[in-house]
C-alpha cells in the first residue's frame, strides 16, 4: 500500500487521535466571519465552548470529538509549501517521526477497539514500508517527485500524508 493509500485508514486514525488526548481540554468557538475553531488553550474571550474529547472504548465518537478530528486532518493535510532547500536529514527526521506517531495512534485505536485488527495490519504493513523506503541515500539521490516530497518534508510545517499525497510518493 503506498503512502497515498494510507489516506483511506488515515481519516479513522485522525478521528480516533482525539481518543489519545482525553486528558486535554479543548475549546470550540465561531470567530466572526462564522469560521469553527479547536484549540487545546483557552480564547481570550467568553464566546467559547468546553469539548468533552474523551472516548470510551467500544463506543462510537461524539460529534464533537468527529468535528475536532476533521479540525485535525485538515491541520493535517494543509500544503504549507514546499521548502526553498533541501534538507534531506530534516525531511527523514520528520516523516519517520510522523509515521511513528501514527503506528502508535493505530496500535492504540486498535487496543481501544475502534479500529479492527485487518485495518491494523493492513496499516502496520504500509507504515512500516513507507519508514523502510525513506531514507537519507534516497533522499540525496532523488529527482522528479521523488525529490519534490524530501522539499515538502523539509519544511517541518508539512505532514507526511500531505506531501506523500501532493507528489504521489509511494505509489
Amino acid at each position: 500500500m503506498s503512502l497515498t493509500n494510507i489516506l483511506k485508514l488515515f481519516s479513522l486514525t485522525i478521528t480516533l487521535m482525539a481518543t489519545m488526548t482525553s486528558n486535554a481540554q479543548v475549546y470550540k468557538w465561531v470567530d466572526e466571519n462564522g469560521t469553527t475553531h479547536f484549540s487545546s488553550q483557552r480564547p481570550a474571550h467568553d464566546k467559547y465552548q468546553d469539548i468533552d474529547i474523551s472516548v470510551s472504548p467500544k463506543r462510537q465518537a461524539s460529534k464533537e470529538v468527529q468535528e475536532f478530528a476533521e479540525s485535525l486532518q485538515q491541520a493535517v493535510l494543509t500544503d504549507h509549501g514546499d521548502a526553498q532547500q533541501l534538507d534531506c536529514s530534516a525531511a527523514v527526521v520528520n516523516s519517520k517521526d510522523q509515521l511513528s506517531s501514527m503506528q502508535a495512534v493505530s496500535l492504540k485505536n486498535l487496543q481501544d477497539g475502534y479500529l479492527s485488527q485487518a485495518d491494523y495490519d493492513q496499516a502496520k504493513v504500509a507504515i512500516s514500508g513507507a519508514k523502510n523506503q525513506i531514507s537519507t541515500q534516497e533522499c540525496l539521490s532523488a529527482t522528479g517527485p521523488v525529490k519534490k516530497f524530501y522539499l515538502c518534508m523539509s519544511n517541518q510545517m508539512n505532514h507526511v500524508m500531505r506531501c506523500g499525497k501532493k507528489y504521489d510518493y509511494g505509489a
